[in-house]
């Protein structure tokens, strides 16, 4: 059975462990690992070759092996620890809409399971550890948790990758229990994407939970505790939030956070495409188009990313944060990997790409005491290959059935599966032939905005109709205008409709901005009811129905929000809908009028 998906964008885009500027990089590489231009220009691992290979293997062999040293040299010094399968979002890159299966509760680790695996890790050299899920906030003994990891000598530093849905009250108590370092996954600044991306709603959560972090940032509570990083984690994708880089940057000119531009990784069954990968580089140079004082940022040897900010004496452009590259398609760092993963269900993993290599919920289980689980960790680690789990290519990783996400149906990459039913017919194109979201790319479900490019300028028009429902009291104030302290209701719902139409494409998304040349916007009282009418024109390329739908929608709210201190609790809008159509590609089109 498939387990619930580790996230890529909250946990599983630390794959990284080092990143230096790629001139140190390869110059410190080049001493140590012969590299070939074949390989550097693909963006792979490196292997060492088979003589410094075995001359490394040979110093290993000669001095006593510790456990979390791998047959590379490599030293594991930061444990990642999922803390949960569940999570309270559905990316679409990362699980199907009804979520994954999740394991029996008897099948993950209990709280004094993973402090014993936590303690028995930094008793052999760990010294940072991070929470991750699913969403960790998710656990409800979470800060139990954390108290007994802190309490343990030889941890430096504790950090949670949260989505920040529930984090914002959680805050000050994780922080009284030990949390020092903090990443947030936000992938767009734009509500609606947001919710298109997620499937579900809380974008201004998010937004505040960054802020309340930044508040507390460098503040000792009572106890002498301090938040000492603010991250947050974008994962960039081409043609769904590369457009927003600029405005991630502002955001770390506005506030003191590392904002992480994270490469699009492969993972299982989530449609990677070379073409959706945005290198590092491209991301830099567009940034630099803007901000050309940016300047590589001092960084520690086992950071994962490479920070830039405007040069200090760029006094136009003074930044409070910094931007960050993780590349770990094009630039790699798996040279330097100090990672291991600890999943819910006892799993341990030695590569991100790779499946567990054991399982220490079953260990402690069968009774194993800590010098045997020690040594079945030690030999678990000497299994890990130089990258990637030894897989050559991303397409090899984008193939494997034990990247981290596993789905348990195919979804589209970028969008909820659309529903079909009657509500959302207006939706599809007025063509005759079989029905298709013209919005959405029909070989990736990505959106997109239909081009006009090809289409021929025309005179259109479009009507649209709709009815407000009143009381009696409502009926007579229309009647004797003089009465309503807020003036003409009719005047002021035309003109808000007029308006309403010419601002279309700035409320409506992937809707085309067209220079309208007629907005008409009729009211009429009718016993109980209010009928309004809008006809726009344009001479263009494309149809003007949403225009007319937009002004009628809008003189509708006007008119309910002047007339609501009588009629709050009584009125209607009903029967929004488009009466007709003409000088399309699919000809003149007409409705009977509703009774």
């Amino acid at each position: 059975m498939l387990k619930a998906p580790i996230c890529p964008s909250k946990c599983s885009h630390t794959l990284a462990t080092r990143l230096h500027d790629r001139p140190q990089r390869r110059q410190h590489a080049s001493a140590a690992v012969p590299l070939s231009s074949s390989t550097v220009a693909s963006g792979l691992p490196v292997m060492p070759t088979s003589s410094r290979l075995a001359q490394m293997r040979r110093k290993l062999a000669a001095s006593p092996r510790e456990p979390l040293v791998d047959r590379f040299g490599r030293r594991h010094d930061y444990l990642r620890i999922s803390l949960t399968e569940k999570c309270n979002l559905r990316c679409t890159y990362c699980m199907p809409e009804q979520g994954a299966p999740l394991s029996p509760a008897e099948h993950l680790l209990s709280t004094p399971e993973i402090a014993r695996i936590a303690r028995l890790f930094v008793a052999n050299g760990v010294r940072k550890i991070r929470l991750t899920g699913g969403e960790p906030t998710l656990r409800p003994d979470l800060l139990d948790l954390m108290a007994q990891l802190d309490s343990m000598h030889g941890v430096e530093s504790i950090g949670i990758t949260s989505n920040g849905i529930k984090l914002l009250r959680q805050l000050p108590a994780l922080i009284s229990n030990g949390l020092t370092h903090l990443n947030i996954s936000l992938d767009t600044l734009d509500p609606f994407k947001f919710t298109l991306m997620t499937r579900r709603q809380g974008h201004s959560r998010v937004l505040q939970a960054i802020e309340g972090a930044v508040a507390l940032l460098h503040k000792p509570d009572r106890h002498g505790r301090t938040l000492q990083t603010v991250k947050v984690n974008v994962v960039v994708i081409r043609g769904l939030n590369d457009d927003e880089v600029l405005d991630f940057a502002a955001l770390a000119a506005r506030l003191p956070v590392q904002i992480r531009f994270i490469e699009y990784m492969p993972f299982d069954d989530n449609h990677w495409e070379q073409k959706k990968l945005v290198p590092s580089a491209e991301l830099l140079d567009r940034l630099r188009q803007v901000y050309p004082s940016l300047t590589r940022r001092p960084a520690q040897m086992s950071d994962t990313s490479r920070d830039y900010a405007p040069s200090v004496y760029d006094t136009v452009a003074a930044w409070r944060g910094t931007v960050g590259f993780i590349s770990s398609m094009t630039d790699h760092f798996c040279s330097g990997c100090s990672r291991l993963r600890l999943n819910a269900d006892g799993g341990v993993k030695v590569c991100l790409f790779g499946p567990p290599k054991l399982n220490l919920r079953e260990k402690i289980r069968e009774g194993h005491s800590d010098a045997r689980l020690l040594s079945e960790i030690g030999a678990a680690v000497q299994q890990k290959y130089f990258a990637h789990d030894g897989k050559s290519s991303p397409s090899d990783i984008a193939k494997s059935r034990n990247a981290p996400v596993l789905l348990t149906t195919r979804v589209p990459i970028h969008l909820p599966q659309p529903s079909l039913g009657p509500s959302t017919r207006r939706l599809f194109s007025t063509s005759t032939s079989l029905a298709k979201l013209t919005h959405l790319d029909g070989k990736t479900s990505k959106a997109r905005m239909v081009s006009v490019t090809d289409k021929r300028t025309t005179s259109r028009t479009a009507s649209a109709r709709g009815t407000v429902l009143i009381n009696q009291a409502a009926r007579e104030l229309l009647q004797a205008q003089d009465a309503n302290p807020k003036g003409n209701v009719f005047a002021v719902a035309q003109l808000a409709g007029i308006m309403a139409a010419k601002q279309t494409p700035h409320l409506i998304p992937l809707c085309h901005s067209i220079a309208l040349s007629h907005v008409d916007v009729a009211l009429e009282l009718i016993d109980d009811h209010i009928n309004i009418t809008a006809t726009a024109a344009c001479q263009g390329p494309t149809g003007v129905e949403m225009e007319a739908l937009t002004a009628v929608n809008v003189a509708a709210l006007t008119v309910w929000d002047m007339l609501k201190s009588v009629a709050g609790k009584d009125m209607i809008i009903r029967d929004v809908r488009v009466m007709s159509k003409s000088g399309g590609k699919s000809g003149d089109w007409s409705r009977p009028s509703l009774t």
